[in-house]
């Protein structure tokens, strides 16, 4: 569920925030707006494999090597997500 959080503010961010909000604004406030699309999706990229991790060590799996293949594959598709997300801008 978390996931889906970040996700979601990563697609907010690309589809409404950015030059058209910015231009509602001038100076360094313009500026900082039109940067969001940028700056939240890599914060939630940063966010992302604590929170992983945080979400498989509370299942608490009984062999390490199914928490360390979760982890593996949450983070992959994580990553392939919001990559799919920054390339398709509107």
């Amino acid at each position: 569920m978390q996931l889906l959080d970040r996700w979601g503010g990563i697609i907010f961010s690309k589809l409404y925030l950015g030059s058209s909000v910015a231009a509602n604004f001038d100076g360094l406030v313009a500026i900082l707006i039109k940067n969001l699309p940028t700056v939240v999706p890599t914060a939630i990229n940063g966010i992302l494999p604590s929170v992983i991790d945080l979400a498989v060590d509370f299942e608490a799996w009984d062999d390490p090597s199914t928490t360390l293949k979760n982890k593996v594959a949450r983070l992959y598709t994580a990553k392939i997500l919001n990559a799919l997300i920054q390339v398709n801008k509107p």
